[in-house]
């Protein structure tokens, strides 16, 4: 279930959250909130970033549980087990390795208890779920989407896209504006502006995470391992309204947490977990 491309995501954009946190605080900084395909999921012991080594760590229960997972806990063993779309995960308090089915997975940090809930670091959802993780280190939001896909008739799910009515003013303008020639490997994309809102764009590849200014045109040589996020955000309001991750399938095993085929071209993820193919999000806008 390990997505090569989700740790170059996860890596490039989460070592952010260690800035704006000093090395000499000891205390944990509780001020994170969790929004799982497109809703703040609300617990009893938030979520928080560890000070000393610059982690983000989740309620494991909480963020599972709103994937759709089912989740139980082994008290004598302190084991957290959880069953998702036909897997076992499996990982104990203070362990650095969770098992899932069969295969061992090597986390970052341990899972550890805070209070009367087992938090893990954020890698491990991404890791072990195949959810897709970003982290708005501004508004202090940890942003986790799954793949919700609805088959049509005579149509794969991931060839059917619909975008959504109450919040698709960055895909009427971004998505028209971007230029795909697969053979050349060549991506054009504008970034748009709008008065009141703030957008926010990286490109990622191995090794680089560049930030992308609004209001400009950028032209790239696409490698197989890339990946372009977009989002808007109301000024003066810290929720993401639309957010959008695009990036290749040519990688073997790309995306195949999300049981698709890595012959698909380019990829595009939306805010609530849909993942479907560049050309059903242009004939969805249509």
């Amino acid at each position: 279930m390990k997505n090569p491309l989700k740790k170059l995501l996860i890596t490039a954009v989460l070592s952010v959250s260690v800035f704006g946190v000093s090395n000499a605080q000891a205390a944990n900084n509780y001020d994170v909130k969790v929004n799982v395909n497109g809703k703040i999921i609300q617990s009893d012991e938030p979520a928080y970033i560890k000070s000393e080594v610059g982690l983000t760590y989740v309620p494991v229960r909480f963020v599972s549980e709103a994937l759709g997972a089912t989740v139980d806990w082994a008290d004598s063993s302190k084991t957290v087990l959880i069953d998702f779309r036909g897997h076992r995960v499996s990982i104990d308090v203070g362990s650095k390795t969770a098992r899932v089915d069969s295969k061992t997975v090597t986390l970052e940090a341990p899972a550890e208890k805070d209070g009367e809930r087992t938090f893990v670091p954020l890698r491990f959802v991404s890791e072990t779920l195949g959810a897709t993780v970003l982290w708005n280190n501004e508004d202090r939001i940890v942003d986790i989407a799954m793949p919700i896909v609805t088959p049509d008739p005579g149509k794969k799910p991931y060839e059917t896209w619909t975008p959504d009515p109450e919040n698709r003013k960055l895909a009427d303008s971004f998505f028209p504006a971007l230029k795909w020639d697969a053979s050349a490997k060549k991506l054009k994309v504008h970034i748009p502006q709008f008065e009141g809102y703030r957008v926010v764009a990286k490109y990622i590849v191995p090794g680089k995470n560049q930030l992308l200014e609004t209001n400009k045109d950028y032209s790239f040589e696409a490698s197989s391992n890339f990946i372009l996020d977009i989002a808007i955000l109301k000024n003066g309001e810290g929720d993401i309204k639309e957010t959008y991750t695009i990036y290749s399938t040519s990688a073997d095993g790309n995306l195949a947490s999300h049981n698709l085929p890595n012959n698909l071209g380019l990829v595009v993820l939306d805010a609530r977990g849909n993942a479907v193919t560049l050309k059903a999000v242009f004939d969805g806008l249509k």
